[in-house]
């Protein structure tokens, strides 16, 4: 069944099948105070398919999880 989901850029959509869906992971926001950032992806929800590939979204893993249900 696919969802959407809310993509971090705004003008595009997100669909995804959640039975392809292995971990859901939940990214923080890195400190304001830091003046080197390694990891330049937006702060969101990391969703990780059988395939192996990594999508990020907005939604907070509740949500995503409360649809499947």
């Amino acid at each position: 069944m696919l969802t959407k989901l809310t993509h971090p850029t705004p003008d595009h959509e997100l669909w995804v099948d959640l039975s392809d869906v292995v971990s859901i992971e939940r990214k923080n926001e890195p400190p304001k105070s830091s003046i080197i950032r390694v990891d330049e992806s937006p702060a969101g929800t990391r969703l990780t398919l059988t395939s192996g590939k990594q999508i990020i979204c907005m939604d907070t893993p509740e949500v995503i999880l409360s649809s499947i249900t």
